[in-house]
């Protein structure tokens, strides 16, 4: 079984359903690359292994197992669509060596877009349903299997179904085949006799097929064979859904259409994507994409023939970004929860949070790291593996279980801790944690929190890698207001900087008076000055006492940098905040920035097209400012055009070092392929001297998925980077920039990190976790990578 996606097109592909894509909107809008513009270092503590993988076909969306055989197969949604056929007897927890394989191909149907997958045993027939065919494919296993391929390369036969087949579900008892359909305003789920239409038997067919009326956008199915209860999650769309569907199996089946039209509803959490049974514990959990939980369903008291617990909306418990599939171990008493946004898997313990005992439905969950966007997952008991089809590598995943299910965490991931900066009463999804700084001076840790119009206040002596006492809470927060995202700390003026998005302004803060140890001024309304169009990140000059606010036009009016004068617009001196700044125009989506004080230079990064869909723009560069005419006192040269130089695609975070003029950029990629690190030469790329910047920057390749904010140690030579779609932070040794290397280390973080930025005086590392309000604290080992 499988969640509908369709097809991805490059650089969008993390849009994948309604009841994700405003989060999707907020993480592009929130992340700030270099808020702070401060350089930093990370040190190695909790290093991530990865999995074996086997290679399949493009873009896995879907797995099913034959246990007879020894097969899995996969569907795979890229190109025109295929499955997979792995032979899992050496590629599993006790034996990898045959990973390696080359793996059995079946050809779907040209221009075909395979959405889902599942396997009827007793009529050896794998099925697989095609959006845009408006078919459901079925493949004789007896001949195309892990042992014999001879079949493989045969045709499937098909079977026509209604328009927009996204998800099946066999029941091999009833040899029913349920397929949801949710395309031309159906929400129905489609009922096949899998008797009459299988790989060998196809006399019903072309027999019309029963419907059932479900909920808006119905994704996913699972069945309850001992209740004979198919249950149907409906992801809703324009908030609309939201809901499991109870049909009775006895009633609606292959043979039996009496029932078909009477169906019970739970109500569950945002965007229900996937729903998996534990007949053991008589629980159904669903993973819900809309707010990173998973619902749990008491099917006792809500199946065929009792409903008295359907009226209810089931508990949920949080999980990580963007929750797409789901796999039972029974023997394991573990439920396995794919996180498509963090390349991880959760791992809840169905002992301890099931339908009727819920004492570990609250816990902070273990989890452990997959390939990149991870969809299906499924476990094998007989072997204790999970593998899970990770679509944007087109791999498959090979995770031994034995030291990472609900009871033994040994072996999962070892997460940095974390620091409580947002509200306690807010949904994951509306907390929205964005930009970090740090002010040295007064040991003061300041974050924006996007999702609630606010600055959280930490004291870094006492919330740090050594010391963690004052993590707990906040020492104070300021009411900004608007939507806080990016935030820099000029120490000179002691003034803080915070944008705010929404409100096209930036506020001006008093650090002397609202920091670790003196909040009297906190809760003063700062002072704002009006910027460009969506104001995203800053850096500041403090040479020139100049903040420079880059303003992306995700709606019209810029792409722009704004430049404050910090001598007249700061803590104290606030004359010239009421004038307009001047503004630079620079690429497409400038979504990052920081200075070179030694070469008066400012670097903006361009995401373009590849972040925003404007329809284009001058994308996947990054734009080289003479400050030397453009800063706070003189901005004579501002009106000039920037030299631009030419990087790897959607490049987000930014960070110089001055010493050797290299200017790192993190070219993000949207999530979509592999990341890198662009490495310009400032020596010959700077506001003085642009006759390098046609040249092509080196690059060091094996970034994490999605780098978006960035820092540098020279003290450690080393670039570190948060990686928004793996939930780690990568330390890139650029000591020898062309050097050959292989990936670099990865360390364990929450959820979406976002932005970085150091303390170096107590060798803490700050990251945002975007999405739960929360602050990793990782301790830096500026020597690792020397």
């Amino acid at each position: 079984m499988s969640q509908f996606r369709p097809n991805s097109t490059p650089g969008h592909s993390f849009l994948r359903s309604a009841a994700s894509f405003v989060i999707a909107v907020a993480a592009l809008l929130l992340l700030s690359p270099s808020l702070a513009g401060a350089a930093s270092s990370l040190g190695q503590t909790r290093a991530i292994t990865v999995s074996p993988t086997v290679t399949v076909g493009s873009q896995p969306v879907g797995l099913a197992y034959d246990p007879g055989t020894h097969t899995l197969y996969t569907v795979n949604q890229g190109g025109s669509g295929s499955v997979s056929v792995v032979d899992t007897t050496h590629c599993n927890a006790r034996s990898a060596t045959d990973c390696g394989q080359r793996v059995g191909t079946v050809a779907l149907p040209s221009g075909s877009n395979p959405q889902s997958i599942d396997i009827d045993t007793t009529t050896h027939t794998v099925y697989v349903a095609d959006t845009v065919k408006n078919l459901v494919s079925m493949i004789n296993t007896t001949t195309c299997n892990a042992t014999d391929l001879s079949g493989c390369s045969e045709t499937p036969a098909t079977v026509p179904v209604p328009s927009g087949p996204v998800n099946l579900a066999v029941n091999s008892v009833t040899d029913t085949v349920y397929i949801s359909i949710l395309l031309g305003g159906s929400d129905t789920v489609s009922v096949l006799d899998g008797a009459t239409c299988n790989a060998q038997v196809t006399s019903g067919c072309g027999q019309a097929l029963k419907t059932v009326d479900v909920g808006p956008f119905p994704v996913a199915l699972a069945i309850d064979q001992d209740s004979d209860t198919v249950y149907v999650a409906n992801n809703g769309i324009g908030g609309v859904g939201n809901t499991v569907s109870v049909i009775d199996g006895a009633t609606c089946n292959g043979t039996q259409s009496s029932g078909c039209g009477q169906v019970q509803t739970i109500s569950v959490g945002e965007g229900p994507n996937w729903i998996a049974l534990d007949a053991r514990t008589h629980t159904a959990y669903t993973a819900n994409m809309g707010d990173d939980s998973v619902s749990v369903i008491n099917t006792a008291t809500c199946n065929a023939t009792v409903t008295s617990g359907c009226g209810q909306k089931a508990p949920t418990v949080h999980v990580g970004a963007n929750p797409w599939g789901l796999s039972i171990d029974q023997k394991l008493h573990s439920v396995y929860v794919s996180n498509n946004w963090d390349d991880t898997v959760s791992v809840i313990n169905t002992a301890t949070c099931n339908a009727t005992v819920t004492s570990g439905c609250h816990a902070v969950l273990p989890t452990f790291q997959v390939g990149g966007a991870p969809e299906a997952v499924l476990t094998d008991p007989t072997t204790g593996t999970l593998y899970s089809a990770n679509e944007e590598d087109s791999t498959v995943s090979v995770v031994n279980l034995a030291t990472c299910d609900g009871t033994t965490t040994s072996g999962c991931r070892s997460v940095a801790p974390v620091a409580e900066v947002s509200s306690p009463f807010l949904n994951p999804p509306t907390k929205l944690t964005a930009g970090v700084a740090v002010d040295g001076s007064t040991k003061t840790v300041y974050v924006a929190n996007l999702g609630w119009g606010t600055v959280s206040v930490l004291n870094s002596a006492t919330c740090n890698a050594a010391q963690r006492n004052g993590c707990t809470k906040p020492a104070a927060t300021i009411d900004v207001g608007g939507e806080p995202g990016g935030i820099a700390v000029d120490e000179a003026t002691d003034t803080l900087y915070v944008a705010d998005l929404r409100g096209s302004t930036v506020s001006v803060i008093d650090g002397a008076t609202c920091n670790a140890t003196d909040q009297k001024g906190c809760g003063r309304p700062p002072a704002t000055v009006s910027v460009g169009h969506g104001p995203y990140a800053l850096a500041v000059d403090e040479a020139t006492d100049t903040v420079y606010v880059t303003n992306p036009s995700t709606s019209g009016g810029g792409d722009t940098v704004s430049v404050i004068n910090g001598a007249t617009c700061n803590a104290v001196a606030q004359s010239g905040c009421n004038q307009s700044p001047a503004t630079i125009t620079v690429g497409t989506a400038p979504l990052g920035i920081a200075v070179n004080p030694t070469t008066n230079t400012v670097y903006v990064t361009a995401a373009g097209e590849n972040a925003f869909t404007n329809g284009g723009g001058l994308g996947d560069t990054v734009s080289v400012i003479n400050g030397a005419g453009c800063d706070g006192a003189d901005t004579s040269a501002c009106g000039q055009s920037p030299a631009q130089v030419t990087v790897g695609t959607a490049p987000w975070g930014i960070a110089v070092d001055p010493s050797t003029n290299s200017i790192f950029v993190a070219d993000n990629d949207a999530g979509d392929g592999p990341a890198s690190l662009s490495v310009i030469d400032g020596a010959t790329c700077d506001g003085a001297d642009t006759s390098g910047c046609h040249a092509a920057p080196s690059s060091i390749p094996g970034v994490g998925r999605a780098p978006n904010g960035i820092a540098f140690d020279a003290a450690a030579d080393a670039v570190y980077t948060a990686n928004y779609q793996n939930a780690s932070v990568s330390i890139v040794s650029v000591k020898d920039p062309g050097a050959s290397r292989g990936a670099p280390p990865r360390e364990a973080v929450g959820s979406l990190p976002g932005n970085v930025a150091l303390d170096l005086s107590n060798h803490t590392a700050y990251v945002t976790n975007s999405v739960n309000g929360t602050l990793s604290i990782l301790s830096i080992a500026q020597s690792r990578t020397k």
